[in-house]
């Protein structure tokens, strides 16, 4: 008699592999915000204030090179955050009753979305099969 076995993954190792592609896919999808946002703010060069709606122009560099990304996962999945401790950034960003905004880490995240959403199907079918 032939006998045919196939192996079903069990829920926890579904759940480990599942949460292991999604941090990997938004550890990148963070790491590519930062950098988008870096990239906007120096091509901004220098020279005088930038154009409200457009992202700021780099006056020093210290806007651009303040952007980080930190991570932190625990037994209920993982958060990945791109910010900065930089005091002007957030009347850049949303603007202020003087100054019309100047977005520059809302651009750069939308930019990704569709991105990280096609890597996020990606990897999961890959986990679900096994890769």
């Amino acid at each position: 008699m032939t006998v045919i076995r196939r192996t079903i993954i069990s829920g926890p190792e579904i759940k480990r592999r599942l949460m292991a592609s999604a941090q990997e896919v938004l550890e990148k999808a963070a790491e590519d915000t930062r950098a988008r946002t870096a990239e906007g703010i120096a091509a901004g060069g220098g020279g005088g204030p930038s154009s409200p709606g457009d992202y700021p122009n780099t006056q020093s560099g210290d806007l651009e090179d303040s952007y980080k990304v930190t991570t932190a996962s625990d037994a209920d999945g993982f958060t990945a955050i791109v910010g900065t401790s930089a005091p002007h950034a957030a009347a850049l960003e949303l603007g202020t009753s003087k100054i019309a905004p100047r977005p520059h880490l809302s651009p750069s995240f939308q930019e990704g979305l569709e991105e990280t959403r096609q890597n996020l199907r990606s990897k999961a079918k890959a986990a679900l099969r096994g890769g």
